[in-house]
């Protein structure tokens, strides 16, 4: 008798099968789909990136800004010997440049050294020019100082003067007195960020 089943039997089975596969499938579903509970907290903004040479913090660069950071941006400098190295625009120029600039610029110190009153202009302009030209090249101003003979309390006596970078030449007056000149000329350069070098 238990071996065969009714009709009526199997279809009951049937039913019951059916509705306990429903039930778990209902539950997998509702699992699947259930809703996402969402957060109190706001959201945070991402912090905003630093823009290099963004003085005011407006987030972009002026053309005043660009100016000012191509300005201070390191340089590279050839020594003597063919060694590159890097100069900080920022800072004082490296003992080894100095050296460097020091021998470059001797001839034009002999030079000056040995004019004459009426000669020393045209070595003068050449210092200048050298002077404008090794600015560009590190980055900050530069004041060439040296003894020649100049005209002084109408007599030709051996002076103390100086040609710096720029639109700055007489700002420092020639100076017999190697102290006094040494003294006014550094504390001029100091108030301009510019870097004294004594060629001869």
């Amino acid at each position: 008798m238990l071996s065969k089943l009714t009709p009526y039997a199997a279809v009951f089975l049937l039913a019951v099968t059916l509705t306990g596969c429903s039930a778990h499938g209902g539950e997998a579903t509702s699992s699947a789909l259930a809703p996402v509970v969402a957060s109190d907290e706001p959201a945070t903004a991402p912090a905003p990136t630093a823009t290099t040479g963004d003085t005011n913090g407006d987030g972009k660069l002026s053309e005043r800004e660009k100016e000012i950071l191509t300005k201070n941006a390191p340089r590279a400098f050839t020594l003597t010997d063919g060694t590159v190295v890097s100069i900080d625009p920022q800072g004082p120029l490296p003992a080894e440049v100095v050296a460097t600039l020091k021998q470059r610029m001797a001839p034009l110190g002999a030079d000056v050294a040995a004019a004459t009153t009426e000669t020393t202009w045209k070595v003068l302009d050449l210092i200048k020019t050298e002077a404008d030209h090794v600015a560009a090249s590190v980055g900050r101003g530069i004041v060439f100082t040296f003894q020649c003979e100049s005209s002084y309390d109408f007599e030709s006596v051996t002076v103390w003067a100086a040609s710096s970078s720029g639109n700055q030449d007489g700002a420092v007056q020639a100076n017999p007195d190697g102290d006094a000149f040494n003294a006014e000329v550094q504390a001029w350069a100091a108030s301009r960020d510019y870097e004294v070098i004594h060629i001869q």
